[in-house]
């Protein structure tokens, strides 16, 4: 914009007003303010000041000028006519023309604004605003100053991050704002772009240029320097040309999109031949090998917050108040699909102006077609690159969950030998479509973006589907080795309900794939505390039984969501699941099923405290005894102790856990194992034999430990903290209290939380610590409301009747005690409550 003096002078307007006549036409290109602009090898001078009018526009919005900016695209862009804008406005036809004038002049200082004093050599900025590239910018022009380093540096990374917006802002930041610090060293910029293709929000835009080569490029450099001989010079003599002048006129030389030249593998080191003291910036897709004087900066994602920021410009930016005002929460969803990609969140924000979300993501996450030039964009060209075993990996990366994948995952699931897969590996690194975090044990994982086109664009449906069915199998055949070892489980536990999920989609073997990984999944899930999360997986695999017509196997999960409805809080719901599996099994003549139905259904008959239905229950299961493994028989020993222990029958309590504790395996039974100790520990802890109550529980405790379960951890702890306060041992007992705090509110367990503080009180009020007892009771009683226990709440009052007491408040101790009796009457009224229980194993506390 050089030959014009400011954004009012008066030529700028009239060739302004010139222009906007004419924007859609191909005759902008022959207009005054288009000849003036910068050249651009990228794109006709029509289409480069097109793309300028359109920043300016963008600007203005941001400016909150957004009328200003509709009117002047209404009137030119899409060529309005005045009465028809006139009826848009409401407006007269001389305010309408008054109105255009204004933003006219508004727009001429927009468009001042995008450059006024930045180097004719950088291309037209595509952005009017960046998020997130402060650090990057920071480091880039440390790296750029730097007189004694830093020839060659190369900005890598996926397509659509922003490479050029960064290299571009850099560069035009250091000439701007810090000239006496480039012209230190430096006295000019070469911009070369050898990108043949570009995507906006509009779609795919393609340059019709040859390829860039080495020797192109030397050509473009000495004619942006100025060489005095322009005439075609054979390639060693033009190289020795282009070496003299960058030697004698020390440039930053900017090569965009790198991946894109003929010779891309061998051009950096070539140019390396023209470094010192000019400086190379090349912007890549594909890894630059690094080597002295040569430095990298991997451009990544958006952080959430940047990623926020952006949604909401845009939609400010295209006039979308719900896109621009919502919550953080309402946009997260975005970026699960995007994954933080500037490139797509402009995308979807630009769908968003006719799609609804829902729709948009959808689109995106399936790679649908209309949205097929935004992938071929980011990712075809990288993948006509890659060799088969590159692809064969890339699609198992697809399939592995967002977490992805290590070395013993990826060599498994591609059947590649080590140096097949080693060499796979870093070709896709090498493209910038594989990630690997770590030193000694690494994790690879790939880009949402990259996951959606493998599994959508690149990948046929049939290559898909027999991929999966592979993932499938070998995660069967894992989880089947380790059926017995619930850490090694748990370990590979996302891998496994990827693999469940897969099978659900892929006819009868995959159905039978997802049913049995629920199965042999389900007690690491349940005793782990993530019921919530596993729900859904036990429905998907109830209905793939039901789509097989398996009547065994949908009885065997009803079951276990029966369990799962136990220890959530909804005992009834488990007695019809309990139910309908006992009558299928009997149908079926299969005792053994059978036994272990009429077990649950009594767990949730003691989960309602109906005690004498859940002891029929267990009963009738112990007269199957005979069809039944050690370990089930176990299972009824244990819950029949459970019941007679909360009738205070301690000698048949003890009697039946000696009996279960016979029948297990200490080491392939450690789970249940310490579940009866748990048991055992806290039988004694009522019987009042707290040192023998401590001696079990810590047994219990290491193989809660082991076997990664943080609930049984959480109960073992508490129970301790009792025991030890029991035994006069304070420092012992609070802090097992506070590790049982801390596991009780990573897993969320509000129950457990209200039932650990009211033991806290107790304790302290054992300890005469009256303010510590009131602080705890009060942190108990809104958790207690919330789960409407009122077995917890009368035990609270009572507390609280204790503490009255003892500070001489008679009044209030009475009224405290009376709301815990009036709770406990309706109790008796057979009003029963959920009382906190491992599923399936019953851990029991006091009543």
């Amino acid at each position: 914009m050089t030959p014009y003096q400011s954004a009012d002078d008066p030529q700028f307007l009239a060739d302004l007003r010139a222009a906007l006549r004419r924007w859609p036409r191909a005759a902008l290109g022959e207009t005054a303010l288009a000849t003036r602009l910068p050249a651009d090898p990228r794109r006709s001078r029509a289409e480069a000041l097109r793309a300028l009018l359109r920043a300016a526009l963008d600007r203005l919005r941001a400016e909150g000028r957004a009328e200003e900016a509709d009117l002047l695209e209404r009137r030119y862009r899409r060529a309005q006519g005045v009465h028809r804008l006139c009826q848009t406005y409401h407006l007269s036809e001389r305010s309408l023309y008054y109105r255009l004038k204004e933003a006219t002049l508004a727009l001429a200082h927009a468009l001042w604004s995008l450059t006024p004093t930045a180097p004719d050599r950088l291309p037209l900025p595509n952005y009017s605003r960046l998020f997130g590239f402060e650090t990057l910018l920071t480091e880039l022009l440390a790296r750029l100053t730097d007189p004694d380093d830093h020839w060659l540096i190369g900005i890598e990374g996926l397509g659509g991050l922003g490479k050029t917006a960064l290299a571009r802002e850099a560069v035009a930041r250091l000439v701007e704002t810090e000239p006496d610090r480039f012209a230190s060293h430096l006295t000019g910029i070469v911009w070369v772009t050898a990108r043949q293709e570009s995507y906006t929000w509009r779609g795919l835009e393609g340059a019709d240029r040859p390829a860039l080569t080495f020797e192109r490029l030397l050509d473009a450099i000495a004619e942006q320097l100025g060489a005095d001989d322009p005439s075609p010079l054979p390639p060693a003599a033009r190289r020795e040309q282009v070496r003299a002048l960058l030697r004698a006129r020390p440039c930053l030389v900017v090569v965009d999109n790198l991946e894109t030249a003929a010779d891309s593998e061998t051009l950096p080191a070539r140019l390396w031949a023209l470094a010192r003291p000019s400086k190379f910036l090349l912007t890549s897709r594909c890894r630059i090998a690094p080597g002295p004087g040569v430095s990298i900066l991997p451009l990544g994602e958006l952080a959430e917050a940047d990623a926020l920021a952006l949604l909401r410009y845009e939609g400010m930016q295209r006039g979308l108040p719900a896109l621009a005002q919502a919550s953080d929460e309402a946009l997260r969803p975005i970026l699960a699909v995007t994954g933080g990609h500037p490139l797509a969140l402009k995308l979807i924000a630009g769908q968003l102006a006719g799609l609804p979300l829902d729709r948009a993501l959808a689109g995106l996450e399936r790679a649908q077609p209309g949205n097929a030039p935004f992938y071929h964009y980011l990712y075809r060209r990288s993948w006509e690159m890659l060799s088969a075993n590159a692809r064969r990996l890339l699609l198992v990366m697809a399939l592995l969950p967002v977490g992805g994948g290590a070395w013993a995952d990826l060599a498994a699931l591609t059947g590649l030998a080590e140096e097949g897969l080693a060499a796979a590996i870093t070709e896709l690194t090498a493209h910038s479509l594989l990630q690997a975090g770590g030193l000694t044990a690494k994790t690879y994982t790939i880009h949402r973006l990259t996951h959606h086109f493998v599994i959508g664009q690149a990948v046929d449906r049939a290559t898909r589907q027999a991929a999966a069915l592979r993932f499938g199998e070998h995660y069967l055949a894992y989880a089947r080795r380790h059926r017995r070892d619930r850490t090694a489980l748990a370990r590979r536990r996302d891998h496994i309900l990827q693999a469940m999920q897969l099978g659900a989609d892929l006819g009868t073997a995959g159905r039978r794939i997802t049913i049995e990984l629920a199965q042999l999944l389900d007690a690491v899930m349940v005793r782990r505390g993530y019921g919530a999360a596993w729900r859904p997986y036990l429905e998907q695999a109830l209905q793939a039984a039901a789509d097989l017509g398996d009547e065994a196997a949908q009885a065997d999960l009803w079951n276990r969501l029966g369990a799962l409805e136990t220890g959530q809080g909804d005992p009834l719901a488990a007695l019809e699941l309990h139910r309908r599996a006992a009558a299928t099994f009997r149908r079926l003549g299969d005792d053994r099923n059978l036994a272990r139905s009429l077990r649950l259904e009594g767990n949730a008959h003691y989960t309602r405290a109906d005690l004498s239905a859940a002891l029929a229950c267990y009963e009738q299961a112990l007269a199957l005894a005979d069809r039944l493994p050690p370990l089930q028989v176990s299972y009824l020993y244990n819950n029949i102790a459970n019941v007679h222990a909360n009738r205070q029958d301690w000698p048949t309590a003890l009697a039946r856990y000696q009996q279960a504790l016979a029948l297990l395996d200490p080491e392939q039974d450690r789970p249940h194992l310490a579940i009866t100790l748990n048991n055992l520990g806290l039988l004694h802890w009522q019987m009042g034999h707290w040192q023998q109550a401590v001696d079990d529980l810590l047994r219990a405790l290491p193989l809660f430990q082991a076997e990664g379960d943080r609930v049984g951890q959480a109960n073992t702890h508490h129970y301790l903290c009792r025991a030890y306060a029991d035994l006069g041992e304070r420092e012992a007992a609070l802090s097992h209290a506070r590790q049982a705090l801390a596991l009780r509110r990573a897993l969320g367990l509000t129950e457990g939380l209200a039932d650990l503080y009211t033991d806290l009180a107790q304790v302290h009020l054992q300890l005469d610590e009256a303010e510590q007892a009131a602080e705890y009771l009060r942190r108990a009683e809104p958790l207690w409301q919330a789960v409407n226990n009122r077995d917890g709440q009368a035990r609270l009052w009572t507390l609280w009747g204790d503490l009255h007491r003892r500070a001489g408040r008679l009044a209030e101790a009475q009224a405290a005690d009376d709301r815990a009796q009036a709770l406990r009457r309706v109790r008796m009224l057979g009003k029963f409550e959920t009382c906190p229980t491992a599923p399936g194993l019953l851990t029991r506390r006091e009543q």
